[in-house]
């Protein structure tokens, strides 16, 4: 037992196990690693979540956000994804809405051509980018993109012309897939959360995905919300961190 840990009584302990129990619905193995070792840290940990949750987004949506940020490359959280696909089932969401907000998660993929293209081009002294005509199949799959992501950024009609069959499945995959069934306004709010979690924090995506947001009917105090709850990938450095940590502090055997 930590010093700090000392100045909680069993009685405090067990109360706030409780708190978190019924803010969380369950109890992990590394709330008890906190538990035991920095109690005030668990209960600075449980009080964030519960006010990152406050707000206009319900359950359903609010758990496949947490699906998708925790699903997103530079994360990678398997327990997390696990979890809120569960919860998210269990307030609605069908099983296929849950592999969308996956697809969602994909479209990391597409920083590589819209931060790359222009460099690209800028040293083939080719920055601006030719005009191009595009067949009556492009131009419908660029208006499935404008309404995904609520603009055509520079870099798809770019990319549609330096490599057209890349850049065509790429915009299926992430952004336009004739089968989607999550609501746009969810879609673009998944998409706000990837875009402002803190493993992407991208200011461009941020501004487009929130400006998509509210075209797609989205309210200022969704945004906000929606913002909290991509925040939350934050606290799993104690997640991941605290069972390390405690093993490996414990004695050599």
């Amino acid at each position: 037992m930590t010093a700090q840990a000392s100045n909680w009584s069993d009685a405090d302990k067990e109360a706030l196990k409780a708190e978190v129990i019924k803010a969380r619905g369950r109890f992990r193995p590394w709330h008890q690693s906190l538990l035991e070792a920095r109690p005030s840290a668990l209960k600075r940990m449980s009080d964030f979540v519960v006010a990152s949750e406050e707000g206009p987004i319900g359950p359903a949506l609010r758990h496949l956000i947490w699906t998708a940020v925790d699903a997103v490359v530079t994360h990678l959280y398997p327990a997390g994804i696990a979890i809120h696909a569960r919860v998210a089932t269990q307030h609605g969401v069908a099983a296929e809405q849950v592999f969308e907000a996956l697809e969602l998660a994909c479209l990391c993929v597409t920083r590589t051509f819209e931060v790359g293209l222009p460099i690209i081009q800028s040293l083939s002294g080719d920055a601006s980018g030719a005009a191009t005509s595009f067949s009556p199949e492009d131009e419908a799959l660029l208006r499935r993109c404008a309404s995904a992501m609520g603009e055509i950024p520079p870099w798809v009609e770019s990319g549609l012309r330096l490599d057209p069959v890349y850049t065509r499945t790429l915009i299926d995959m992430v952004f336009a897939p004739e089968d989607a069934t999550l609501p746009p306004k969810w879609r673009m709010l998944i998409c706000l959360a990837i875009a402002s979690c803190p493993a992407i924090a991208d200011r461009t995506w941020i501004e487009r995905y929130a400006a998509g947001s509210l075209k797609a009917g989205a309210s200022i105090d969704e945004l906000v919300a929606c913002l909290k709850l991509a925040s939350g990938i934050g606290i799993h450095a104690l997640a991941v961190g605290a069972p390390a940590v405690l093993e490996g502090l414990a004695p050599a055997t």
